[in-house]
């Protein structure tokens, strides 16, 4: 079976992709000790949390059972996409094709096997193999056409799906053997991992259920018990995957608690062994005692969005008189006790081209804007403010509305539970000015068409063809130094035209029992729970 997906236009050879995309063929095919056959055990590229490791618990299902506490709820109606509510246990239910390891920053082999970019008449084809071992979860064997059918979801508009630019830079994808994929593209795509670390595989039988919760089907290491929408989901092992040691765990738990105090006091009655959503100090003071550990994560950016398309941010010295009244400083000191960058940037200022001239360059200076406002006749304009109820979220929203206020809007909040944000943000209505939450560590040029502060469809209704082609410049750009300067004109024009900017790059500073072992996080920052366990 063979889909084929619209494209858009691109110009010619991408060098860079090419050079990617083999360099990571050649470290996932090539090596003589890559460890990468059908019947061998993948390595997930992983970071490790500072809790003691040798936690003496049997494998295979035998390790108790791990109780998480979080502020946001499952969505499955949204599980095609990277969301607060699904973080946490996609990737528990379902697996990917790969992973992109967090010390190398290469693939490794998890539900594919190996892969090559060849090329294939005037383009080139990307050929997968993948484990022939692997069941759902209702026994059914998973095969290429769960791929296909995974792939041609992705890509809907309705599914939300960050991977979905990634994807539509292909031609088409077929299925040309019971476990082999082939991708057909112009160039070889160079981010095409980034999409196989977060499409999780879906079972093409039971889709029609995951929208309510009734059948959450997958092939990961734990299977989808019971959900009671805002309130708990239960997971169970899985005691048929494919990794004979995983996973550990007999089951996991999900309490939902909004409320940050309530959140604290699961872990401190020891209702929960991990907490997450927590603001900063509050983990902080869990922290002075010696029974808990610091679960660090990749740090998510706070971007704050204004729609160009409504009054007063149709005009542009409105929306950076906003950029520089917000109190970054403060923000850094207060919600995250000083962990974390007050840079104005979507991606990391390590990317090639970028430094302080770019990550700084909207200070704050509220004097100077009260006078854009005063300027630009906005002072005293009625705005509507939102939100979603996430802890550290809601407190850099706080700051920033009383920064609002001070240039001159007069603001009422508006804060929405996490379902009901994502909704509207996968939408793109979120009104005039909105503080979000994006969490993946993706390079710019995969960021740039999967934030959905950024990418095609976002809220700011930001459409000019020129932020196109300068998405379209940067992927294909052909060597570091015109990836350099792709990135530099892209950031200028954002910068200038202002209709989302960073807030701050915070440090996610969750915390667990000393008890736990083995939660690992994917360079994606994705969770991984199939080796954890808990010890005396």
């Amino acid at each position: 079976m063979r889909s084929t997906k619209p494209m858009r236009s691109r110009r010619g050879v991408k060098a860079l992709a090419v050079m990617c995309a083999l360099a990571l063929t050649a470290a996932a095919c090539s090596s003589d000790d890559d460890d990468s056959s059908s019947d061998s055990t993948p390595a997930e590229g992983s970071a490790e949390t500072d809790a003691p490791s040798d936690s003496g618990a049997p494998a295979g299902g035998d390790g108790g059972t791990l109780t998480i506490a979080t502020a946001a709820d499952a969505q499955p109606n949204a599980v095609l996409a990277t969301r607060a509510g699904n973080n946490l246990w996609r990737r528990q239910v379902y697996d990917t094709l790969t992973s992109v390891n967090i010390d190398t920053g290469q693939p490794d082999p998890l539900l594919a096997t190996d892969w090559e970019w060849v090329e294939d008449g005037d383009g080139w084809k990307m050929v997968i193999n993948l484990r022939d071992d692997v069941t759902f979860h209702t026994g059914r064997d998973f095969t290429a056409e769960d791929v296909i059918f995974t792939f041609d979801q992705q890509v809907l508009p309705e599914s939300a799906s960050q991977t979905a630019p990634v994807l539509q830079r292909a031609n088409s994808w077929e299925a040309t053997g019971t476990h082999e994929v082939t991708i057909f593209a112009d160039d070889p795509i160079g981010n095409i991992f980034d999409a196989f670390a977060l499409a999780v595989i879906i079972d093409s039988e039971t889709y029609a259920g995951v929208a309510d919760g009734t059948e959450v089907i997958g092939t990961g290491p734990f299977m989808w018990d019971s959900w009671e929408p805002g309130s708990s989901l239960s997971l169970v092992k899985n005691p048929n995957y494919w990794n004979a040691d995983e996973p550990k765990l007999a089951a996991i738990e999900y309490v939902i608690i909004p409320d940050p105090t309530a959140l604290t006091a699961a872990m401190q009655s020891d209702r929960a062994q991990v907490v997450f959503d927590l603001p900063t100090l509050d983990a902080q003071l869990l922290l002075e005692d010696d029974k808990f550990a610091p679960l660090v994560v990749p740090g998510p950016i706070f971007p704050l969005g204004m729609d160009i398309t409504q009054p007063p941010f149709d005009q542009v010295e409105v929306r950076q008189a906003v950029g520089y009244a917000i109190d970054r400083e403060r923000i850094v000191e207060q919600v995250f006790q000083g962990a974390a960058d007050p840079s104005v940037l979507h991606w990391k200022t390590s990317e090639p081209g970028m430094d302080d001239s770019y990550a700084y360059r909207y200070e704050y200076d509220p004097d100077l804007a009260r006078q854009m406002m005063e300027d630009a006749g906005a002072v005293g304009t009625e705005i509507e403010f939102t939100t979603l109820n996430i802890p550290n979220v809601v407190a850099v929203f706080e700051i920033v509305q009383n920064n609002l206020a001070d240039a001159g809007f007069v603001v009422t909040a508006n804060v929405l539970d996490t379902a009901q944000f994502d909704e509207l943000q996968a939408a793109g209505d979120l009104g005039p000015i909105f503080q979000q939450i994006h969490g993946l560590n993706l390079s710019a040029a995969s960021l740039v068409d999967a934030y959905p502060a950024l990418r095609d469809g976002n809220p700011s209704q930001e459409a000019d063809p020129e932020y196109r082609q300068l998405r379209d410049d940067l992927q294909a750009a052909t060597d570091e130094a015109s990836y350099a300067t792709a990135l530099q004109t892209l950031a200028d024009w954002m910068l200038e035209e202002v209709f989302s900017l960073s807030v701050v790059r915070g440090e996610a500073i969750n915390v667990q029992t000393v008890t736990v072992n083995g939660i690992e996080y994917t360079a994606e920052g994705v969770m991984i729970l199939a080796g954890a366990s808990l010890s005396e």
